[in-house]
């Protein structure tokens, strides 16, 4: 993994790591703070299920058993442990190998949407119509504050700052993920990491293909149109960042996704099959695309290779 820059970090030896997730559908950064972390490994948690999945190459998986299900809805690793939580229920878990977890039940875990994001030695997430909470240890919790009550779904790290972004019309940034300062930007969504900027676009089908993007995640410049016209009707879920370039896809069943080396220009992918859930993610050389009934998996962006097993795929965390 050596110099690949995944969501929030470069990567240039084990230690870093981020993850990514469908519902609310982002990306995710995580670092190690320290510790000597597992080997280098992609975990798949699985929406839905006890069952979840890891690879150590990026196409063997082993299975797992979960320790919660649910729609999971965010994720990260940091401080030497894998975090994920549920959008419709009151749990989440965690584990320190992303094999054998831990049932938690966190503050403001019930809720539908909520983005996390692990660094500066924290884990921070936000949460629907809710507050942020921050934690060094996922066990446990405390809750903040944020003076904007807004529909939050996703959440990067990078340039040392944490930004939340909500379902079109705020983001927000945060250096130690306690205390946040609100941004008015249309058409704001999933948001990722990655070249020197944070990269957002709209998660609405029918609203905007335009994409916006900002170096420190207070000052934003928008590209009017810049992705391919199935984000127009199908939004867009999902995006991550990963060797050298961004991947997003489009939501509302559609086989389009857009590739782009500085999140500025994109060029259209065309994926083998439709019906995508969001989850994306960058690992030891492969793009993956979660869908509902399959996962999708490859090198390049243009030829795709098919797992029937891993799905849907609620979130993928890195270490």
């Amino acid at each position: 993994q050596s110099g690949v820059t995944y969501s929030g970090r470069s990567i240039d030896a084990l230690g870093s790591g981020s993850s990514y997730r469908f519902t609310r559908y982002n990306t995710y950064v995580g670092e190690t703070g320290g510790y000597s972390p597992v080997s280098s490994r992609l975990v798949a948690v699985i929406s839905y299920s006890n069952t979840g999945y890891y690879t150590t190459n990026g196409t063997s998986w082993t299975s797992t058993t979960q320790a919660t299900s649910g729609a999971f809805c965010a994720g990260a690793y940091g401080n030497g442990k894998f975090f994920a939580r549920t959008s419709n229920t009151a749990y989440g878990m965690y584990s320190s190998n992303g094999i054998n977890w831990t049932q938690i039940t966190g503050p403001g875990f019930s809720g539908n949407g909520l983005g996390g994001a692990f660094g500066n030695g924290k884990f921070a997430i936000i949460q629907y119509y809710g507050n942020p909470y921050y934690t060094t240890d996922p066990s446990s919790w405390t809750t903040s504050s944020i003076s904007q009550n807004k529909t939050w779904g996703w959440m990067a790290f990078g340039n040392g700052t944490f930004v939340a972004t909500d379902t079109g019309s705020y983001t927000a940034y945060s250096t130690n993920g306690i205390n946040w300062t609100p941004v008015a930007l249309a058409n704001c969504g999933p948001i990722a990491y990655g070249n020197g900027r944070f990269v957002t676009i709209s998660y609405w089908p029918g609203s905007s293909r335009d994409v916006s993007y900002s170096s420190d995640g207070i000052t934003w410049t928008v590209g009017s149109n810049a992705l391919p016209a199935g984000f127009l009707s199908g939004g867009c879920p999902g995006i991550c960042y990963g060797g050298g370039k961004f991947l997003a896809v489009a939501g509302n069943n559609s086989n389009v996704a857009a590739q782009s080396s500085d999140g500025i220009t994109w060029t259209q992918v065309t994926l083998p099959n439709t019906n995508n859930t969001g989850a994306v993610a960058y690992f030891n050389g492969y793009y993956y695309v979660g869908q509902w009934g399959r996962m999708l998996y490859s090198s390049d962006l243009s030829t795709w290779s098919t797992n029937n097993t891993i799905t849907p795929v609620g979130v993928f965390i890195t270490n």
